[in-house]
């Protein structure tokens, strides 16, 4: 037998009937060689049509007890897909049409079969077969795709009735499976009058697309996007309904995000991990006088001042950690170069925990640091002001002395000029009276030189600063507002220079100590004390600490670093 065989199964109880089906199908001239098997019990047959391999079944309508049409629907439920024409004795349309209906693939009169009436029944059954196969293949795949289909599939008759909808469909509208099949589509829309509309397009053309808002049986609404197809078979339509209610949602979100950026005054824009701008606010144009156009594909350092240029890398890396920088006070220049203080954050942006830019808010502080400057300087004026009345002492008292020592030097050289006669003592005690007067002429250009250092217009001179020189010198301006309350005991180790501005710094020291001047009562100066310190910590940085013994404990200190950042106070 060839592999290209038809094998055909005859279940037939009648052994002369089965000769004779032998014998007709001999005479069948085929290319394809013929395989008869004949199995003459029902159960046997029943199973054989069930797990064996046929291409056609030639079935008796008498088996027994039994009838043909009860073995087609206890194949067909037993799965059986092999096509079955049906063979009985006698003509009747009645039977005939019973067997057809039941799921014979043709019907054939034993008394009428001859060679070429039984080849072309057995050809068209096994075409037929085929074509049936292939549409339960396709309906197979049609329903698996349906059914495990994410997006929401529904089914509907000509009367916009559902007949059938997928799990994701059940999902989505939030009904069950027979809630479901006594909706119409106009019943799950928010806005049915757009629903019918669908429909009209999807009944004149055979299809039809769009956004549909659903409304649920919970009361909630989805935004989707709906596809139509009409007659998937006859009269009955396929629809598919995709959410996209975060997708549009988070447009909207962005379209508010947008408008909002838009109108900060602030400078906002984006850059990748190497510095190129990708991004450009309305507040950006507007602070730097650059469009969109002229910047996006460059680099970020065009917009600062050349000396600043290495900042920018060093932020870069702090970022690419994952760590955001805020309140970061630098220099940017403008289209028209100019330069303006910036005040500016900068952020990480993340995807699926990943940095893959950074996110740049900028405002222009020129203004307020000018403001700073003013306040500044009239801060230490109040504070020159508070501490008048003890400089006023402090000069006073020296002064006296020297009033006092020249009156007396004077009289001394009065007798020298009459007596005529100097004696050595005399001239000794001359010597000390002068170097008392020169001592204390010193400390009073002392006490004037720590006022003009407080008072010191030049806010942006910065260069090396000896922290301890500047600290020394504040205490001294402060020694009126100590000298009742507390001793002040120095204790200045060795410190590096910092770079910073001597003026700032000697105001914040001043503050410093005056307010731990202050947190201790007059009166007891013995049993209280105000110590100074300086010192080097781990880093290399100066460290400067302010302690009193005051009712309310203050731990004020300064770190300076030797790499020219500004210092800060903490």
């Amino acid at each position: 037998m060839s592999a290209s065989a038809i094998r055909i199964l005859l279940v037939e109880d009648d052994h002369d009937d089965y000769e004779h089906t032998r014998d007709v199908i001999a005479e069948i001239k085929s290319p394809r060689d013929l395989k008869l098997e004949w199995i003459p019990r029902y159960e046997d047959a029943l199973m054989a049509i069930a797990h064996g391999q046929y291409d056609v079944c030639l079935l008796d309508y008498f088996l027994g007890e039994r009838h043909g049409l009860s073995f087609i629907h206890d194949a067909i439920v037993a799965g059986a897909t092999v096509p079955i024409i049906f063979l009985t004795g006698r003509g009747d349309r009645s039977t005939e049409q019973s067997a057809l209906a039941a799921g014979a693939s043709d019907y054939l009169i034993k008394t009428e079969i001859r060679a070429s009436t039984l080849e072309r029944a057995i050809r068209h059954s096994i075409e037929r077969g085929k074509t049936l196969a292939e549409l339960r293949e396709s309906e197979r795949r049609f329903r698996a795709v349906f059914d495990h289909s994410l997006d929401a599939m529904l089914i509907t008759n000509t009367h916009t009735q559902f007949v059938d909808g997928n799990a994701a469909s059940l999902k989505l509208l939030g009904v069950t499976r027979e809630q479901l099949l006594n909706l119409k589509q106009t019943d799950i829309a928010a806005n049915p009058n757009i629903a019918a509309n669908h429909w009209a397009a999807l009944m004149a053309t055979g299809s039809a697309v769009g956004e549909l808002v659903l409304k649920r049986s919970d009361d909630g609404v989805r935004i989707t996007e709906l596809r139509s197809v009409a007659n998937i078979i006859p009269d009955h339509h396929l629809t598919v309904l995709r959410d996209i209610t975060v997708a549009r949602t988070a447009e909207l979100d962005r379209i508010r995000l947008m408008t909002i950026v838009d109108a900060a005054d602030d400078a906002i824009d984006g850059t990748t991990l190497e510095g190129i701008i990708n991004f450009w606010s309305k507040g950006a144009e507007r602070l730097y006088g650059y469009s969109a156009d002229e910047v996006i594909g460059r680099s970020k350092a065009m917009l600062m001042p050349p000396e600043r240029a290495a900042e920018l890398a060093d932020a870069h890396r702090q970022l690419q950690r994952g760590e955001s920088i805020r309140d970061w006070e630098s220099l940017r220049r403008r289209k028209d170069g100019s330069v303006f203080e910036a005040s500016i954050a900068m952020s990480p942006i993340r995807e699926h925990d990943e940095v893959v830019g950074i996110s740049v808010v900028t405002r222009d502080i020129s203004a307020k640091k000018r403001l700073e400057n003013h306040l500044a300087i009239s801060d230490r004026m109040a504070s020159v002001g508070t501490l008048a009345a003890g400089v006023a002492h402090e000069i006073n008292n020296p002064l006296a002395a020297v009033v006092a020592n020249v009156d007396l030097a004077m009289e001394q050289v009065e007798q020298m000029v009459v007596g005529a006669a100097v004696s050595a003592p005399d001239i000794a005690e001359l010597r000390e009276l002068l170097d008392e007067t020169r001592a204390a002429s010193m400390r009073i250009r002392n006490i004037v030189r720590d006022l003009k250092l407080l008072s010191r217009p030049d806010e942006d001179r910065r260069g090396a600063v000896d922290v301890r020189k500047v600290l020394d010198s504040s205490a001294r301006m402060a020694w009126n507002e100590i000298r009742h309350r507390a001793e002040l005991i120095r204790e200045f180790g060795e410190t590096p220079l910092v770079f910073g501005n001597d003026s700032r710094l000697g105001q914040v020291f001043l503050n410093l100590i005056v307010n731990a001047a202050h947190a201790i009562d007059e009166g007891n100066a013995a049993g209280n004390s105000i110590t100074l310190s300086t010192s080097t910590d781990a880093n290399g940085r100066a460290v400067v600490e302010v302690r009193d013994t005051g009712q309310t404990v203050q731990s004020p200190a300064f770190a300076g670093d030797r790499d020219g950042s500004t210092p800060v106070a903490s």
